[in-house]
């Protein structure tokens, strides 16, 4: 009980700038494990409700000091932060199928009954065009996808790549003009 007592006036005592440090440090959590950065303050509120809860418990030198306090925050901060990336939470998988569904690209790439020359000239120029927009970082990504005979992104570097290739390959989508819809009707 003293450790959630100290741990709560620890939480009390923070200023309104160090508040907003940790609410930027979850953002850049979330943009590390390529999840929506609009979801900081939440991310900042869950890690905060372990605190207030009593699920999260601090050790002694993490409350030794306010900097060390903030550093036990920041912790707290990663570890829901990764368990978001590992699990679909509601909020997240919301905002993914509102605005980048793997469904999308899967469409994109999935093979046509009616038009297979069609669909390999699609395929085609969509990876070709990934390969000369995407950074290097996200080549082996690509390649990966290209290879790869049910057509999901792989996870080969990270998931944020397959996230930011994602993201690409949508894109490129719009600009080509193609989207399921228009596909299905050719």
């Amino acid at each position: 009980m003293y450790g959630t007592t100290t741990a709560l006036a620890c939480l009390n005592a923070l200023t309104a700038d160090e508040r907003n440090q940790l609410v930027f440090f979850a953002q850049r959590r979330l943009a590390f494990f390529g999840l929506p950065t609009e979801l900081s303050e939440d991310l900042y509120q869950q890690s905060t409700i372990g605190v207030i809860g009593g699920t999260r418990h601090p050790r002694e030198q993490d409350l030794a000091s306010q900097e060390a306090f903030l550093n036990y925050m920041r912790g707290i901060i990663n570890s829901v932060a990764e368990g978001w990336s590992r699990r679909e939470c509601s909020v997240t998988k919301e905002y993914r199928s509102n605005h980048c569904s793997l469904d999308v690209i899967q469409d994109m790439v999935a093979k046509p009954d009616a038009d297979p020359q069609g669909f390999k000239d699609l395929r085609e120029t969509l990876f070709r065009r990934l390969r000369e927009e995407a950074p290097a970082r996200l080549l082996p990504t690509i390649d990966a996808w290209e290879q790869c005979p049910d057509d999901r992104i792989p996870c080969v570097t990270g998931r944020k790549h397959v996230y930011l290739v994602r993201q690409l390959a949508q894109k490129i989508a719009r600009k080509l003009e193609f989207t399921p819809e228009s596909h299905s009707s050719s």
